[in-house]
């Protein structure tokens, strides 16, 4: 009985081992990486590429003439111009004589008021003025006759006092009495001579006249759907085109007097010659420039461009700038040498000007290099 108890313990311990013991074995299976260790791995074998030809943008060095040149600004200026307007009242403009672009003299009319009435006063007043002038051409007539008359009477008085005092008194009488009326008229006459000048000064106020020798660089039109009206605005405006000039300030000397030139505005070449250099105490120059052909619809102001040419270098090896490397004090370029390498040189560079650069030495005409 015994033995058959013992037999069972021991049955069934093993049996509690081999449940326990199961599953130890399958976690250290499960997690033996852990505890093995791993195999070393080694690097992958180098590919070995074959040569590749990088393609680069070459460029060859080539000879042609190169210029510097330099945008000089300029600003028109009349040297002489009259704005021309009737006083700030509205009256109907009766007729503007000129148009944009006509020569005109000191004195000629350009525009005036309605002067209908004034002028029919001023007419009048000359009537007036004729009809005082012939009394008193009239009257200085009589007082000569008179004069002859009282000289005759006083030459035979001397021989016949009696006969002639009562005739040579009433002479003298007479020639008192024209030279009385002739006092008189020539006394109305100046007055209505005062009266003439204050028409003619109410006229010439109602009137614009050229006060220089110029040309018309404006003036206002009817459009026709209307009167013009005077109410102070600019009627006409006259340059001396002769003395209008463009004025520029450089930095240097770089113009003569007699020096031809090509002002550019309005997307045109103009001739101008050089009138005057002025150098100023901060070593600037101004220069004015007077136009071979003046344009009267040029405004004060009026900006232009001088293209000037400061260097000039004839038969040169060139390349354009952006192929050189600047580098610390030493100027390189790139190309690509006889097994397809990118290599480098120096070379020694001159005159830059347009994108394009001169090339002193260091490479030879027709050589490629990187751009």
């Amino acid at each position: 009985m015994y033995n058959w108890y013992m037999l069972y313990l021991a049955g069934r311990s093993c049996a509690l081992r081999k449940k326990w013991i199961l599953p130890l074995i399958a976690a250290f299976l499960f997690s033996s990486c852990s505890f093995i260790p791993k195999e070393e791995e080694l690097p992958d074998a180098p590919v070995l590429h074959t040569t590749q030809n990088t393609q680069y943008s070459q460029i060859a060095v080539v000879r042609g003439d190169l210029v510097k040149t330099e945008k000089i600004l300029c600003k028109y200026q009349s040297a002489v111009e009259e704005t021309l307007q009737f006083p700030q009242r509205e009256e109907i403009i009766a007729r503007i004589y000129v148009q944009q672009g006509d020569s005109v003299q000191v004195g000629d009319l350009l525009a005036e008021l309605d002067n209908t009435q004034i002028n029919q006063s001023i007419s009048a007043q000359k009537e007036v003025l004729q009809g005082l002038n012939l009394q008193i051409s009239q009257l200085k007539e009589s007082r000569e006759l008179l004069q002859q008359r009282v000289s005759l009477l006083e030459a035979a008085a001397k021989e016949n006092a009696q006969s002639y005092s009562d005739l040579l008194r009433s002479a003298r009488q007479s020639l008192n009495e024209n030279d009385g009326q002739l006092d008189y008229q020539n006394s109305l006459l100046s007055i209505e001579q005062q009266r003439l000048q204050e028409l003619l000064q109410k006229l010439s106020e109602r009137q614009l006249r050229a006060g220089i020798n110029g040309t018309v660089r404006f003036a206002l039109q009817n459009d026709g759907a209307d009167d013009l009206i005077s109410t102070g605005q600019t009627v006409c405006i006259v340059s001396d085109l002769s003395s209008a000039s463009f004025t520029a300030q450089t930095e240097g000397v770089y113009f003569s007097v007699g020096d031809t030139v090509e002002i550019n505005y309005d997307d045109a070449e103009h001739d101008a010659t050089v009138l005057e250099t002025t150098e100023t105490e901060n070593k600037k120059v101004t220069v004015r420039f007077q136009m071979s052909v003046p344009d009267p619809s040029l405004n004060t102001g009026k900006q232009g461009t001088i293209l000037l040419v400061t260097d000039t270098r004839k038969n040169v090896l060139l390349l354009p700038t952006k192929a050189i490397v600047s580098l610390q004090n030493a100027k390189l370029v790139y190309y690509v040498d006889e097994d397809g390498i990118k290599n480098s040189k120096v070379v020694t560079t001159g005159l830059e000007a347009d994108g394009k650069v001169e090339i002193l030495d260091g490479l030879e005409e027709g050589e490629l290099v990187i751009q």
